[in-house]
């Protein structure tokens, strides 16, 4: 039977695994510190565009109804659904 502390250093995680270029280059968001920065700069923007790449059946009035840090997202506005597409 293992003792508690005969395996604990496997539980500490020191190095830093990079994916392959190849996974890179397919990558969505090339840019995170970027995008990270835009969206804490201007996040009604940032968030705007994140949803302007969906397609909507009605596009919303406001994109933080609430106000921040409150959400939903868009709240009651409808996503065109798609069921052929994953």
């Amino acid at each position: 039977m293992v003792q508690q502390g005969q395996i604990d250093h496997l539980l500490q995680e020191t190095g830093e695994i990079q994916p392959p270029d190849f996974l890179v280059r397919q990558a969505f968001l090339q840019d995170y510190e970027g995008a990270y920065r835009d969206s804490m700069d201007s996040p009604e923007a940032f968030w705007e565009g994140v949803a302007s790449e969906l397609e909507w059946t009605r596009r919303w009035d406001s994109v933080f109804p609430v106000g921040l840090p409150h959400l939903p997202l868009v709240p009651g506005r409808e996503v065109q659904h798609h069921p052929e597409r994953p």
